[in-house]
């Protein structure tokens, strides 16, 4: 694949997983039908987007613990927001910026005296009442809600013992349109990527206004530095990791790249950003003038290497950073759409690659779906998973952290003056607590806060009293009521829905059950809830004088503001006070049974509650009127001055079939049509292992977890600092500092930008299976394809052999096969262990039956125990015939007690599993029938003196299917020739295709017969092998072992030309005998028969041991003259034990140590 080439697609479901995919129950509502940057992820866990009515409420989730709560409430109806540190930013319609800044306090929540501890104390003590409501009523243990109270209790326990966070906003004003976006960069920590000569040292928000500028503000002083001025609307500017680039995309079809330098070459003194030529787009036109023209998502990755855009028409370009430094380069690596490309819902509206060291690339699309790719295979490899498939997730309630406070009261518009408040000094008494103020307004009546034990007791009533109206409204749901209906309506549908008439037979019900659990409480939280009940009264008792001032009589008075914002209210469900529900409960206790409920005096004659509003509207009236028509405050305002105002019960819980979720009101101006899963943002949680997307309506908040095992961590490394003169934009000199995506590589990486693949293994053995493996586990973001010609793997000499593990002892000091023997026993029985592959430590007699075979054995003996240090025993003839009564060794005996067996399909399947873990891909049915290297392409005067490698810019392979015999091509930084009995053809393409036919090999083909046996006599428990002579082509035909106890005999040595030749050869049968009857004269010739044979690839015809004549060792290296090929010959035994350690060796090949 050339570069700028559309990215193939390899659909997979495995970079994020399926399993623990959960659902939040909340809402977010995006005001603009284009910008969906509405959440932002900031510390593992943490999760902020905008909610409540307007938006405004600045929400803080814990998918830690689902609790949410609203940490501020702004002025203005935010189109964006980014979180990042301890900054929240958001923007507004017309030029409205907020910052909103974090700070924390210990607060000491074990002293029972403080107001805190106080709280702990009653929320422990309802939690243990209804602890023993549990003990005296097992009955109660069916009923949901009591467990949830105690939850809910305990929760509010951690709380009010953790720390106390405040958070203060300012608001400023950057220009006169909307803000679309807001991103947030921060300077690389040191020491690891110190700050370079001109860039910024301290957090900035980089705004993309609708009035063509991008604003750079710092987050220290909330000042502007840098302001740039586009052609048209701008809809994000993103800073690159190091700080170095500035790019910026709008409504028209060019990405624009500013860099950070000294003009005219003078360091030291003021930088600017100077922008380089623009690029355009794939699939876009200048022409268009359509509502999907521009580009509303781009992303930095984590090192700073890749850039990514994300169009309307939903094309998806991955630039090459370091490429925007070479005006003579195609930034362009690749590109690719969205799985609903073209279409409406196809737009990418936002992206984000993952910290850390994952490299994948996540976006959303206009509705319902989200996309991952995996920058590893050149963004090939991508997965599609749809939000709109409810079933797919875990859905969680949110519990409200805090008291919901009226957002009208925390308005900045409604701070009176200086003359009519009251001053900190005034609220804030000598111990530094809160005081009581004098206040001779109207509102001083009100002002009167709960008590921490009340509020912890509220707390907990409150969650109980929702489960409980949410179950009344399931039994008693009409069948009208649909998805459709009130309950799941917007408040611009609320008035046009009536409500359902409050039934007073369920209503005693529930408050019969009320009381059964009020009986249980202690005389303190008796106490507590009267004084609250008579609160709630005397505020009641206000109200009605309020209600009847007007002069009017109840028929002709016009709809009071309390009912108008019930009529109004986006919850359509009755709601009465919670004080009155106590109070007549607790009224109740004593006379339930013969008492009968005046329900007009709480609903009303419309059946609607007239409690608790008119406080707050006529509070409301006095504080500064209509938020909605009140005009935008362009200086900066402190918001984080101490208010008193109402609390209030959050009753603000929609009843849904699926359970419960937050029912904020919503504004009647959306600038689009709500529709169910569309998509509002996405952010990665700190540390890249989660991935959190939001939606409107029922979906609110998912939470997806990447699949670990498929990511190995990658080593950064040192970054790459690049020094560039631009001739057209008057010789700016900058240094970009990158991090490259590899570790350190033998292997040329000036391919990666073009290759499909790092690494392409050809041959699906064993060897080639763990060579796979390796590969794709190493850390360096590297992809691996194993292609294999036949319909599946390991069907030629991994699974046609004796299947044992060898020893070690054969092949001499110093060489490979020694080597990596001794290492892959050692991690292949470690491996087996782990991965419960089947396998046993058998051990292994080698037999002595005359003087000759005496010596030898003795010189193996010897080499084992002082050379190659693998372990070897004499036997002794008592302990020979005890053991092993029917074989013959009349010269000696030497044990190996490390050989053993092992279940190489098994083997090889393990291998093939961890290996398409580690994000490796395994075609079967594919033959390579040619390798060329890549061309050189153009090069310059200097490069043109060098001898350049064939290989050094990459391969290029052909490929046929070996069912249709259709042909691909792929192209790969390094090939692995691990190919077995084809390895010579493939070594033969290589050198061929590179002008070196001299260099051209051959194989021999040692062809092995295997009988079995099928009687019970002679028994034998372990391995028996005879002596091995110099020069032999074979260790000897020899009894092995399955791991069901069945014995066979083999394998001999037949040359042979054909290496499909995979028939016994039953003439050899009286050889076969002859020399099993040497060690086994017991042998019962009728029991034997034709098992299978198997193929050895052998580059002479004699040297299976190291010390005869003609020994050949593994050839495994890097091979001359040659960039990216590693190159595995004569890979015979041992080299199914030896599998393991050969794949490390390959990997250290290409990555060193």
């Amino acid at each position: 694949m050339a570069v700028g080439d559309e990215a193939s697609l390899r659909p997979t479901d495995h970079l994020l997983l399926q399993e623990g995919r959960k659902h939040y129950r909340t809402q977010i509502s995006p005001m603009h039908w284009q910008l969906r940057s509405l959440i932002s992820a900031d510390r593992d866990g943490i999760v902020y987007f905008p909610a409540g009515i307007h938006n405004t409420h600045i929400t803080r989730l814990d998918t830690r613990t689902r609790e949410c709560e609203t940490i501020k409430v702004i002025s203005f109806e935010p189109r964006c927001l980014v979180a990042s540190g301890r900054w929240i930013c958001c923007g507004g319609e017309n030029g409205e910026f907020a910052v909103i800044r974090e700070s924390a306090s210990s607060a000491d929540a074990t002293d029972t005296l403080t107001p805190a501890g106080a709280s702990v104390a009653a929320a422990a003590a309802l939690a243990s009442a209804s602890e023993h409501a549990l003990d005296r009523d097992p009955t109660l243990a069916a009923e949901p809600s009591i467990a949830e109270l105690r939850r809910d209790m305990l929760s509010i326990v951690e709380q009010m013992s953790g720390s106390v966070k405040t958070w203060s906003a300012s608001n400023h004003k950057y220009g006169t349109q909307r803000v679309n976006c807001i991103t947030i960069w921060q300077p690389p920590k040191p020491p690891s990527d110190p700050l370079r000569p001109g860039r910024y040292t301290s957090p900035v928000a980089v705004l993309a206004n609708n009035d063509k500028t991008v604003t750079v503000v710092s987050l220290d002083d909330d000042e502007a530095i840098d302001e740039l001025q586009y052609p048209d609307c701008v809809n994000r500017g993103v800073i690159s990791p190091d700080g170095s680039l500035l790019v910026a995309i709008c409504d028209d079809p060019f990405l624009y790249v500013h860099v950070r330098c000294a003009p005219n070459g003078k360091r030291g003194g003021s930088y600017e950003w100077v922008q380089l030529p623009r690029i355009r787009l794939k699939d876009q036109s200048i022409r268009d003038i359509s509502d999907c023209r521009g580009s509303f998502a781009a992303s930095f990755s984590h090192s700073g290497r890749y850039l990514a855009v994300g169009t309307q028409y939903g094309t998806i370009s991955i630039f090459d950073v370091v490429a925007f430094a070479d005006p003579t380069r195609d930034p362009l690596v690749t590109y690719f759409s969205s799985s609903r490309a073209p279409t409406d819902c196809g737009a990418v509206r936002d992206m984000a690659f993952s910290p850390g060291p994952y490299d994948l690339l996540a976006w959303t699309e206009h509705r319902g779906r989200i996309g991952v790719a995996d920058a590893r295979t050149n963004f090939t490899k991508r997965q599609i998973i749809s939000i709109e498939d409810h079933e797919a997730y875990d859905h969680f309630s949110l519990n409200e952290r805090n008291t919901t406070i009226d957002p009208r009261l925390l308005d900045p518009r409604s701070e009176r003056s200086a003359a009519g408040s009251s001053t900190i000094a005034s609220l804030v008494g000598p111990s530094n607590r809160l005081q009581p103020a004098a206040d001779n307004s109207d509102t001083s009546r009100l002002n009167h806060p709960f008590s921490p034990e009340e509020t912890a007791i509220l707390e907990a009533v409150q969650s109980d009293r929702r489960r409980r109206e949410a179950r009344e409204q399931r039994d008693q749901r009409d069948s009208q009521t649909t998805r459709g209906g009130a309950a799941w309506r917007s408040s611009f549908f609320a008035d046009r829905v009536s409500p359902q008439p409050r039934t007073p037979g369920v209503a005693r019900e529930r408050d019969r059950e009320i009381s059964e659990r009020l009986r249980h409480l202690t005389s303190l939280q008796r106490d507590t809830l009267q004084r609250i009940f008579e609160r709630d009264q005397s505020r009641e008792s206000r109200d009605y004088p309020r209600s009847t001032t007007t002069g009017t009589t109840t028929a002709t008075a016009p709809t009071p503001p309390d009912q108008e914002r019930e009529r109004r209210a986006p919850t359509p469900r009755r709601r009465s006070s919670i004080m009155q529900a106590l109070a007549q409960n607790m009224d109740n206790s004593t006379r339930l049974q013969n008492a009968s409920r005046d329900y007009t005096s709480v609903w009303g004659q419309g059946g609607r509650s007239t409690s608790g509003w008119a406080d707050l509207e006529v509070l409301y009236n006095m504080s500064g009127g209509d938020i909605a028509s009140a005009p935008h405050d362009a200086t900066r305002t402190e918001t984080n001055r101490i208010r008193r105002a109402i609390p209030i019960i959050g009753d603000v819980w929609t009843d849904e079939i699926s359970g419960f979720r937050r029912s904020y009101g919503r504004t009647g101006n959306r600038e689009h049509s709500q529709r169910p899963d569309d998509t509002a943002g996405l952010s990665w949680s700190e540390d890249g292992r989660t991935l959190y997307i939001g939606a409107e309506d029922d979906p609110g908040m998912h939470a997806l977890n990447l699949n670990g095992e498929n990511r190995a961590s990658v080593s950064n490394g040192e970054p790459v600092s690049l020094t560039v003169t631009y001739q057209n934009t008057g010789y700016y000199h900058y240094s970009m500092r990158l991090f490259p995506r590899l570790c350190v590589r033998s292997f040329s990486c000036t391919a990666a930008a073009r290759a499909d693949f790092t690494h392409v293994v050809i041959g699906g053995g064993v060897i080639g299976l763990a060579t796979a493996r390796a590969l794709a586990q190493h850390p360096s973001g590297s992809s691996t394809l194993l292609l294999e010609r036949h319909a599946s793997i390991g069907t030629e000499t991994s699974s046609r052999n004796s299947e044992v593990i060898h020893a070690g002892l054969y092949y001499g000091p110093e060489t490979l096969k020694t080597r990596l023997c001794i290492d892959g026993k050692e991690k292949l029985y470690a491996f087996c262990a782990s991965r419960g592959v089947p396998h046993a430590n058998t051990g292994k007699w080698i037999v002595a039956n005359d003087e000759a075979e005496r010596e030898a054995l003795e010189r193996l003996h010897e080499t084992c125990r002082d050379v190659i240090r693998v372990p070897t025993r004499w036997v002794s003839e008592r302990e020979a015939r005890e053991k092993e009564p029917a074989v013959r060794a009349v010269a000696g005996v030497l044990e190996s007690p490390t050989t053993g067996i092992v279940d190489s399909h098994g083997l090889m399947v393990a291998l093939q599993g961890e290996f398409e873990d580690a994000g490796g891909v395994v075609a079967v049915n594919s033959t390579v029938t040619a390798i060329e290297p890549l061309p050189f392409g153009t090069v310059g005067k200097d490069e043109k003196k060098k001898k350049k490698k064939p290989g050094s810019r990459g391969w290029k392979l052909t490929i046929a299917d070996s069912t249709t015999g259709e042909t691909s091509t792929i192209e790969t930084e390094t090939i692995v020739n691990s190919a077995g009995l084809g390895a010579a053809d493939v070594h033969n393409m290589i050198v061929v295709a590179a002008n070196n036919p001299e260099k051209k090999t051959r194989m021999y083909f040692a062809k092995g017969n295997y009988f079995s046996y099928a009687a019970s006599l002679p028994r034998v428990r372990r391995l028996i092998y005879p002596v091995t002579l110099p020069g032999a082509g074979g260790l000897g035909t020899h009894l092995t072992l399955d791991l069901a106890g069945r014995i066979r005999f083999g394998p001999d040595v037949e040359w042979v030309d054909d290496p499909s030749d995979l028939v016994v050869n039953t003439t050899r049968f009286p050889d076969m005998l002859a020399a099993v009857r040497r060690y086994l004269p017991d042998v019962d010739e009728s029991a034997l028969s034709p098992d299978y044979a198997g193929i050895r690839p052998k580059l002479g015809r004699a040297g299976a041991v190291g010390a005869g004549k003609g020994f050949f060792d593994f050839h495994i290296q890097m091979e001359d003259g040659y960039a990216g090929w590693v190159n595995m010959l004569g890979m015979e035994s041992p080299g199914l034990t030896s599998s393991i350690a050969i794949g490390d060796y390959v990997r250290k090949l290409f990555y060193g140590t």
